[in-house]
């Protein structure tokens, strides 16, 4: 009973112990989904640098020019920041020419002289005309009722530079505040955050540029994913975010600021496009990491999304991830579940699982829908390493309970046969093979009991068993079991031995050969002087782990077993060394000169058999090596 109870006691320690480690893993995957690590983040963020579209063939924007304040600019004009005149200059400049809207990616948050300040503001009073501001965001930062992110501190534009004409403030603003990922890189922003003071909202930069390039204003429409449309032209929204549709194969025109003072440049490149004035000088601190570039210009991350939304094209986060992400995994703990306790079919539900979620992110790859492959497949690959883990324990277990059960029956050589197996624990399964049984007795054993002591009756059959079991293990055996005085040894199982008949014989003429060798060592400790007498057979047998609840042995049972032991009781009756039932005659005579010795009506068998003696090979034995007498 306490046997059965310990047994009970294991299995529900176990299970107990697969479900907390399942539950562990499961805990962790859902940490994973809902806030993921910096490593993922990145790992994340390289792989939608990878996605972006990279085209062979470069467009350049026509619709589209940067006035670049660059390094050339700054040499012939002076460093920045330029005096209010200079810049109004350059803004008048531009506006001389029909541009359909000009942005300024600069910030001018602080007053200047009075009539440096007017010159400008009257320049910036053009309809035509959108300034930059910059919000301070932070991940404590509270959504507004419209859901965009709900800013208290921001960069504007000074006051001495805005101006009201029929109730309408002049200049336009829009915001260039980026989000910065965990690696430093700008891939999104917020198309419009609202100001807490004034509860007002300021769309991105390229936003109200569009929104003066069209006269349209802006629509928001949907709820979970927004669209943000300016004349029928949208961009998709995803939880406040709006990804910046970068594209590499995309040239945005570029001009010197100095070349438009100086008025060395061709009017028809400033006809009906969109102006931003920017920089790329790197003393200016507007460089910033993107998709394109480590350094790129920022007033690039602007006109690229302008640019984008002229031509109605974005890029998209899939709607439902969250969800399928979840929903695959419960699959595939589900899987796992199925696995781990070998229901059938389970590895193909994986693997078409598995699959299939790669057809899913090869869709929306395909249709300009970003879709995070890396959750889902740290997903699946734990569903499969939890598989593979328990795969991993079993073939352990397997190994352990083939040692304990073969260790001392086998050779290593038949032992590293099993391990290599596919379904090695199978092995101990009962099942039916043809076999070869040797059965070997010490003559005389019953007398020898009686004249010696206890003690050098064990050394002597200590001895000669040793012996004899290291013949076994020479040639590829499996040792069954001592009875008393006999050994019990077979071959054929538990791998397969096409010629197990001819390494019974064989192992049968070296324990003779090797009882010879001993008995030398016996008399000179002055112990009697043995002799043995060996019967084999062949034919099919049950062999297998065969017994009761309480005690499974590794044997055979049948037929050929029962007759090769009836054959060793005749050999020692005979006083013949060897002795071989038909059956092993059949299969070795053509190997052995075996020689018929006698017809013998063996107990438990109808009709009487035919015995034959081994003599030498008709080739030489391979000699093994004899273990030295101690």
């Amino acid at each position: 009973m306490s046997d059965v109870t310990g047994k009970r006691t294991r299995e529900h320690t176990k299970a107990f112990g697969m479900v907390w480690l399942i539950t562990g893993f499961l805990m962790l995957a859902i940490l994973i989904q809902i806030s993921p690590p910096q490593l993922l983040q990145r790992t994340d963020n390289m792989l939608y640098d990878l996605w972006l579209p990279h085209n062979q063939t470069r467009q350049v924007d026509p619709r589209i020019l940067i006035i670049d304040l660059d390094d050339y600019s700054l040499h012939k004009h002076g460093r920045w920041p330029w005096p209010r005149a200079k810049l109004a200059q350059l803004v008048n400049k531009i506006l001389a020419q029909p541009v359909t809207a000009l942005g300024l990616d600069i910030l001018l948050p602080e007053p200047s002289a009075p009539a440096a300040d007017a010159h400008l503001r009257q320049a910036l009073n053009d309809p035509r005309v959108v300034v930059a501001t910059a919000f301070a965001l932070t991940e404590e930062t509270a959504p507004s009722e419209h859901d965009w992110p709900l800013a208290s501190q921001n960069i504007g534009l000074s006051n001495s530079l805005t101006s009201q004409n029929n109730g309408v403030t002049y200049p336009a603003l829009g915001h260039i505040t980026p989000h910065i990922d965990s690696d430093g890189s700008i891939r999104q922003l917020s198309p419009i955050i609202c100001m807490r003071q004034t509860d007002s909202c300021i769309p991105t930069l390229a936003a109200e540029m569009l929104i003066k390039m069209t006269g349209q204003s802006i629509q928001v429409t949907g709820e979970q994913d927004k669209k943000i449309c300016i004349a029928r032209l949208c961009q998709t929204v995803h939880a406040g975010s709006l990804l910046i549709p970068f594209r590499n194969n995309l040239t945005i025109r570029h001009v010197s600021a100095a070349d438009i003072l100086e008025g060395n440049f061709n009017p028809a490149m400033l006809a009906g496009a969109a102006v931003f004035i920017g920089t790329s000088a790197a003393g200016l601190g507007d460089l910033v990491a993107t998709p394109l570039h480590p350094q790129t210009p920022g007033v690039q991350v602007h006109a690229h999304l302008l640019s984008a939304w002229l031509d109605d094209y974005q890029l998209r986060q899939a709607y439902q991830s969250q969800k399928f992400e979840l929903g695959l995994l419960c699959l595939a703990t589900s899987l796992l579940f199925c696995w781990l306790h070998a229901i059938p079919y389970s590895r193909i539900l994986f693997f078409s699982t598995l699959g299939t979620v790669f057809i899913f992110i090869g869709y929306h790859w395909h249709s300009q829908s970003w879709f995070s492959p890396v959750t889902s497949t740290l997903i699946m690959l734990w569903a499969g390493s939890g598989a593979g883990i328990n795969s991993l324990g079993t073939l352990l277990k397997e190994r352990r309970l083939l040692k304990q059960s073969f260790t001392h029956y086998v050779p290593p050589v038949v032992l590293e046969e099993l391990y290599r197996q596919s379904s090695p624990s199978k092995a101990l399964d009962a099942s039916r093979k043809e076999v070869s049984v040797l059965f070997a007795d010490i003559r005389g054993f019953t007398q020898l009991s009686e004249q010696l002591p206890p003690e050098q009756l064990a050394e002597l059959t200590n001895k000669l068993f040793t012996q004899l079991t290291n013949e076994v293990f020479a040639h590829q055996g499996t040792l069954d079991k001592f009875l008393g005085d006999a050994l019990m040894a077979f071959w054929g199982a538990p791998i397969d031995q096409p010629d197990h008949a001819t390494k019974a014989v064989t192992c049968a003429l070296k324990m003779q050969h090797r009882v010879t060798e001993i008995n030398p060592w016996l008399q000179a400790r002055g112990l009697p002087a043995l002799s043995v007498s060996i019967g084999i057979e062949t034919g099919l047998v049950v062999v297998g782990n065969l017994g009761s609840a309480q005690r499974l042995a590794y044997t055979v049972l049948g037929k050929a077993a029962n007759t090769a032991a009836r054959i060793q009781t005749t050999a020692s009756n005979l006083k013949q060394p060897i002795l071989i039932g038909p059956q092993t005659h059949a299969a070795t005579q053509r190997l052995f000169k075996n020689h018929h010795i006698c017809q013998v009506q063996l107990k438990g068998l109808s009709q009487p058999v035919d015995l034959f003696a081994p003599d030498q090979p008709t080739h030489s034995l391979q000699e093994t090596p004899s273990s030295q007498a101690e």
